[in-house]
């Protein structure tokens, strides 16, 4: 399926813990983002081993929110017994889904 395994899928009571994550995703990518900034301006402030590495970095955070992308999606369509479950996993999967589409 990916470089990191098969797909675990979790109980909706996970949903907390997914959310925790994504949310700490967005955070530090915020802080990269800030950091990376002034190179634009600067090109020679970055050499292309800490390019690749940032790359790689970003290309492995893709591949773990691809899988929780798939996780929310998951609750959202098992939550018809509890509608507040679907939809606060729609929502878990509405930033998740944020976070794919920059790639």
């Amino acid at each position: 399926m990916n470089g990191l395994g098969e797909q675990n899928w979790y109980p909706t009571s996970k949903l907390g813990y997914f959310t925790d994550i994504v949310r700490e995703g967005i955070s530090i990518t915020v802080g990269q983002i800030e950091l990376f900034a002034p190179a634009g301006a600067e090109p020679y402030r970055l050499d292309d081993a800490r390019v690749d590495h940032a790359m790689r970095a970003y290309e492995n955070q893709r591949e773990q929110q691809v899988l929780f992308h798939n996780q929310t999606d998951h609750w959202a369509g098992s939550g018809r017994a509890d509608p507040g479950v679907g939809c606060a996993a729609a929502g878990a999967g509405a930033v998740a889904s944020a976070l794919c589409v920059r790639w």
